[in-house]
């Protein structure tokens, strides 16, 4: 029996009705995934088409020929325009292949450096949402693995979408499960949430809010703590976001926050999981660079992640105060 499910120190509020919250309009229109023909690369192309496919979307097709990977060979010039055709290629054989009468898709071919291309990219296609795959460690691969990741995430101005090593593809014998957002209430969490409630309502789902709290060894402390905890996440999904369905809010207690999220997405069979990006620090919001790549990586389900300024929710200091 799964330990997040049988503790007593997870608790919940819920509101069963949908609450409808003011918004920016969000949409999924233009969405660009990042490719290296990489098995990894395949299942977040895959994950990118289904949602264009869901939302009659333009499908962009990204490959960055990176000429490092062949500067020091011989003849490097010679391999590099081989590659160059046979890449380009099958980047266009690939966009012919999830080409159908309601997905266009657009292959772009592009050289340079990755994160310098990628980036630039994203602002002149001004996508809606950014796809990546990553499990390994050459060319996108690389992403949410070191600094090439941390450029990319926190600074597009746009969602970014990443399937991890750790997805497992939707069971059709199971209801789609809910959209866990993750918070500590830090770095545009209204935002965020209205993100969240955006995607719940999309995909006609349930909206989790969750925030890890480190296990006290006082029973009635973990539970004051968590009603502080459940009512700012009340509070935030009134003031900030979209219409959301089924929204709840949940204090887990847990010593590991990256595991705990992961798992808490695992039992609930999570559809996607979403995190807030602090722009101008650390990468993620709510967790340092390695706890976020830990649940991109152990993640069963897509990790959305949205880049922010550095502040601090003021739901937080009325609800605590």
């Amino acid at each position: 029996m799964s330990s997040i499910s049988v503790q007593p120190s997870i608790l919940s509020a819920e509101t069963h009705s949908p609450v409808n919250l003011a918004a920016p309009a969000l949409q999924f229109k233009r969405v660009l995934a990042c490719t290296d023909f990489s098995d990894a690369s395949a299942k977040a192309v895959e994950q990118a088409h289904r949602l264009c496919l869901h939302h009659g979307a333009q499908l962009s097709l990204l490959y960055i020929l990176e000429h490092d990977d062949l500067s020091e060979w011989p003849d490097a010039d010679k391999e590099l325009a081989l590659l160059g055709l046979q890449r380009r290629h099958e980047l266009e054989s690939l966009a012919q292949q999830l080409q159908t009468p309601t997905v266009a898709v657009k292959p772009i071919f592009l050289d340079g450096h990755i994160t310098t291309v990628v980036l630039q990219a994203i602002r002149e296609e001004s996508p809606d949402l950014v796809v990546v795959g990553t499990q390994g460690r050459r060319g996108f691969d690389r992403l949410l693995m070191g600094s090439t990741a941390e450029a990319i995430i926190r600074n597009a101005d746009c969602p970014v979408m990443t399937v991890g090593p750790g997805f497992l593809p939707p069971s059709p014998e199971l209801d789609a499960g809910p959209i866990v957002y993750a918070t500590d209430f830090h770095e545009g969490v209204e935002e965020s949430m209205a993100y969240a409630a955006f995607l719940s309502h999309q995909q006609q789902v349930p909206l989790h809010a969750i925030h890890v709290l480190p296990k006290s060894s006082i029973d009635t402390k973990n539970h004051i703590v968590a009603k502080i905890m459940q009512t700012a996440l009340a509070d935030l999904q009134i003031t900030s976001g979209k219409e959301a369905l089924q929204p709840s809010s949940h204090a887990v207690f847990a010593k590991d926050v990256s595991k705990a999220i992961v798992e808490y997405a695992r039992e609930v069979h999570a559809s996607a999981i979403v995190l807030g990006v602090n722009r101008r620090s650390s990468f993620a919001s709510h967790l340092p660079l390695r706890r976020t790549s830990r649940v991109v990586i152990l993640a069963p389900c897509p990790v959305f992640t949205l880049a922010h300024a550095r502040h601090v929710s003021p739901l937080l200091h009325t609800t605590t105060h």
